[in-house]
């Protein structure tokens, strides 16, 4: 492969009080079905507005596949378990984010109405925060990959297990703002595929299921889009399906995806859309546009800016007041200050 260059209110319901109290003090047993009953019901919503927003003739998500990492330790796309049926396949895509590349991709899965799995590595979704969040908000599956592209075999188990946690822990605080090193998505791709039957051991004692592929776009390696989209094509035919591997950080990958998805349907290829289950329940992505900001130590990083009195800022030359000015104004709004300002 490529190296790597809310929350529910009873009020806000219109629901009575009352009633909350009432659940509170019913049997945890009930609870739960009715959080899992609430839970189902958003996400019967949520995916029939995101039906009614498609247009007429785009490829659509066939159907979403729940995978259980408590039964299952990895998955190359062929086998009987994972519940494939005759031409689905489940698109993948590795090693982003990246700007444009990671963006055109987006577009062009929202366009089609097709739902993805992206496999992100901890220090790109570092460069690329809003992008992060953006797979989320758009109802994709947010996987790991790492922090840094390692090939885990190479590292003792020790070493292994922290950069599996680093990756993690990294891309969920700059998804969700939770800097847990245990994973709400439970799916993990290696980079290279590059596993051994320890580092195999070390990801079920994480709970982490191993995501292969069985198809294989080689757009690491294949650099003209249109050989990219034929070798996909040429796969699917003989293999009838599977999971497609690609990476969102090539811009050939990007300008092939459009035609990769007309393709598809043309085909009669249908797209299942993979999310992790849990105690029977399948997860709903949250939308999310920032991390969540609570008591203690923030989770984004700000630029240090010294407040100055009136007398001080009175002693400063006139170009030093407007960049004092210019400053203030970026903290004030919660913004970065720019680089070339600080």
């Amino acid at each position: 492969m490529a190296k790597v260059p809310t929350t529910f209110s009873f009020a806000s319901e219109g629901i009575d009080p009352a009633y909350q109290s009432s659940v509170a003090e019913r049997p945890k047993s009930v609870s739960k079905m009715l959080a899992g009953l609430i839970c189902f019901f958003a996400v019967l919503m949520s995916a029939s507005m995101v039906h009614a927003a498609c247009k007429s003739g785009a490829l659509g998500t066939h159907r979403t596949l729940p995978v259980d990492a408590s039964k299952f330790r990895t998955f190359n796309g062929t086998e009987k378990a994972l519940g494939l049926r005759d031409k689905e396949v489940i698109l993948t895509f590795d090693d982003g984010p990246i700007g444009r590349n990671t963006a055109n991709i987006l577009k062009a899965l929202e366009k089609e109405c097709v739902k993805a799995t992206f496999f992100f590595v901890g220090k790109m979704a570092r460069a690329y925060p809003h992008q992060v969040r953006q797979v989320v908000r758009q109802g994709h599956t947010l996987a790991h990959h790492t922090h840094g592209h390692e090939v885990l075999p190479k590292y003792s188990t020790k070493k292994a297990s922290r950069i599996v946690d680093r990756g993690v822990k990294g891309l969920q605080k700059i998804a969700y703002g939770d800097s847990s090193h245990k994973p709400r998505t439970p799916f993990f791709r290696y980079p290279y595929l590059a596993s051994s039957k320890r580092t195999d051991r070390l990801l079920a004692h994480k709970g982490l299921v191993a995501f292969g592929a069985n198809i294989d776009s080689l757009d690491w390696k294949i650099k003209n889009s249109k050989r990219i989209h034929d070798n996909i094509m040429r796969q699917l035919k003989r293999k009838r399906r599977g999971i497609i591997l690609m990476h969102d950080i090539h811009a050939r990958t990007a300008k092939m995806l459009p035609g990769l998805l007309r393709s598809l349907k043309a085909g009669g290829y249908k797209v299942v859309h993979i999310v992790p289950k849990q105690g029977g329940t399948q997860i709903a992505m949250g939308a999310v546009d920032e991390p969540k900001k609570g008591k203690g130590k923030s989770v984004k990083r700000r630029t240090k800016f010294k407040r100055l009195s009136n007398r001080q800022i009175a002693k400063l030359s006139a170009r030093e007041q407007k960049l004092y000015w210019t400053r203030y104004w970026y903290v004030k709004r919660g913004r970065k200050i720019p680089r070339h300002l600080r």
